[in-house]
């Protein structure tokens, strides 16, 4: 039997993951970015390497979901950018509901990002924080681009 005090093996590797968070993301970023930056531009390759690195992201960030003392508004920015991880998967299978899950991908990110700062700014998660903006900025241009304005 286990002492209460021993961590769970999902504990201690969502401990792992958050160690080498950076690591992940100093690939996962560059690739998201120039995936987006192809698919706005009209390239279809653009949109599979877009959400082959957000996919990746989104499992990090909920295996993250798991690690002691990680705040709710974390939890909501992980749920957020699942949602809007399928918002676009749905776009781009033109799909009917690609609009209710990009706008709750939206609202879990803003709430999220709402919720960091009414609690306070803590200086260790103010790296979280700028990849949660950028990530809001994505899904508000793909939002853009599926109404037809952009």
């Amino acid at each position: 039997m286990e002492s209460p005090a021993t961590p769970r093996k999902i504990e201690v590797m969502a401990s792992r993951f958050y160690q080498y968070l950076g690591w992940y993301e100093l690939i996962l970023y560059p690739l998201m970015l120039s995936g987006a930056a192809l698919f706005f531009s009209g390239k279809a390759l653009g949109g599979s390497i877009l959400l082959l690195a957000a996919l990746i992201q989104a499992m990090v960030y909920m295996v993250l979901w798991y690690k002691p003392g990680i705040g709710i508004w974390f939890r909501l920015s992980s749920l957020g950018l699942s949602f809007g991880l399928l918002g676009s998967v749905f776009y781009l299978l033109k799909m009917q509901s690609d609009f209710l899950f990009l706008g709750l991908g939206f609202i879990g990110l803003l709430s999220g990002f709402l919720l960091y700062f009414r609690k306070g700014s803590e200086q260790a998660y103010r790296g979280i924080l700028y990849r949660t903006g950028l990530m809001l900025l994505w899904m508000l241009a793909l939002g853009l681009v599926m109404s037809g304005i952009f």
